[in-house]
């Protein structure tokens, strides 16, 4: 079996976790059909787009505040 590049938008990392924890992604994984890869990936991009959905909600809080300002005002 030949080595493959990975590709150049990738970035291959090694990580370590406790046998626990990899036992459980595992059986997270092997119930969806997925690589202990896969649902790593997948947590780490749900991860990334909770932090995003907090970022938007914190500033629709703040564009709400702006407009109550606003309002009251005038």
């Amino acid at each position: 079996m030949t080595k493959q590049k990975p590709p150049k938008d990738t970035h291959q990392t090694t990580l370590r976790m406790s046998k626990q924890m990899h036992s459980e992604i595992k059986d997270v994984a092997d119930s969806k059909g997925w690589s202990v890869n896969d649902e790593v990936n997948f947590r780490l991009r749900a991860f990334s787009l909770h932090q995003q959905m907090l970022a938007v909600a914190a500033d629709v809080t703040d564009i709400k505040a702006m407009l109550r300002r606003l309002v009251d005002s005038q």
